[in-house]
C-alpha cells in the first residue's frame, strides 16, 4: 500500500524549494506550518486512497 513520504515532502519545500522564505514575506502571515501541514495530509490521504488504487492491476503484473 502507497504511503506518501509527508516528512520529506515538507522538507523538500521548507528547505530546497524556499517556503521558509515566503512565509517571512509581508502578506504570507495566513501560510503557517499548521496550514502546509492540512494541506499536504489532505493530499497524501487523496494520493493514498483514490489515486493509488488506480493502477492495482497493473501493480500486480508488475510484481508476479
Amino acid at each position: 500500500m502507497y504511503r506518501a513520504p509527508l516528512s520529506e515532502i515538507a522538507f523538500t519545500l521548507k528547505e530546497v524549494a524556499g517556503l521558509g522564505q515566503l512565509q517571512a514575506q509581508p502578506g504570507q502571515e495566513e501560510l503557517s506550518d499548521d496550514l502546509i501541514e492540512a494541506i499536504l495530509g489532505e493530499a497524501a490521504k487523496f494520493a493514498e486512497e483514490e489515486i493509488a488504487p488506480l493502477n492495482r492491476v497493473g501493480d500486480e503484473n508488475r510484481l508476479s
